[in-house]
C-alpha cells in the first residue's frame, strides 16, 4: 500500500484525533449510489504548528 508511505498517511495516523477521523470514515457505511446526502462529507483535521489542514477523504476503485 503506497499510501501509508507517504509523509501526509505518516502525519495522520500520528495525530490522535485526525486517526479517530479516519478511523470514523473507514468504518462508516458509504451511501448508495445515486443518492445525495443532505450534510456535506467527512473532514479529515490535521492539527501542527499552530495550522490546521483539512482533507476530504475518498474511497477508491481498487488499482489492478
Amino acid at each position: 500500500m503506497k499510501a501509508l508511505q507517504s509523509s501526509l498517511a505518516r502525519d495522520v495516523l500520528a495525530d490522535p484525533r485526525a486517526c479517530e477521523q479516519l478511523r470514523h470514515f473507514l468504518s462508516t457505511p458509504a451511501p448508495a449510489a445515486g443518492t445525495r446526502a443532505s450534510a456535506p462529507g467527512p473532514v479529515i483535521e490535521l492539527r501542527s504548528g499552530g495550522r490546521t489542514q483539512r482533507f476530504k477523504p475518498v474511497v477508491v476503485p481498487k488499482a489492478r
